[in-house]
């Protein structure tokens, strides 16, 4: 992938896709979204989510977007090698930013959230 200015624009409207992902196959709610945009912006160091259109697609997997973020994170700077390692931890951090939160998964699960302090 050749450095360009562009990387940032791609990452912020790749990032948009994926949320459109994970709110149409439910790994996130509707509110979760807002949480999840903002911890993958400052994952990739962007400031501001993506301002144009997103294109309204259903994907059956994420793969293709998440080797996209992978590619631009690569080009930021973000991975230290762009190895199958430094890339599959990445991409771990990545979907678990959009993962239910650990109320919802007492719900999904039908336990009660452990209280400890």
């Amino acid at each position: 992938m050749e450095r360009t200015n562009n990387v940032p624009q791609l990452a912020a409207l790749t990032i948009e896709r994926l949320l459109q992902f994970a709110l149409q196959n439910g790994l996130v709610e509707h509110l979760d979204v807002f949480t999840s945009r903002n911890a993958l912006l400052d994952v990739f160091g962007l400031a501001e989510p993506y301002q144009g259109e997103v294109p309204t697609e259903k994907l059956d997997s994420p793969v293709v977007l998440l080797e996209q973020l992978l590619d631009a994170a690569y080009e930021v700077g973000l991975l230290k090698e762009n190895t199958t390692t430094y890339r599959d931890l990445l991409d771990a951090r990545i979907m678990g930013l959009l993962m239910p939160r650990r109320p919802r998964l007492c719900t999904i699960s039908g336990t009660q959230p452990n209280h400890r302090v």
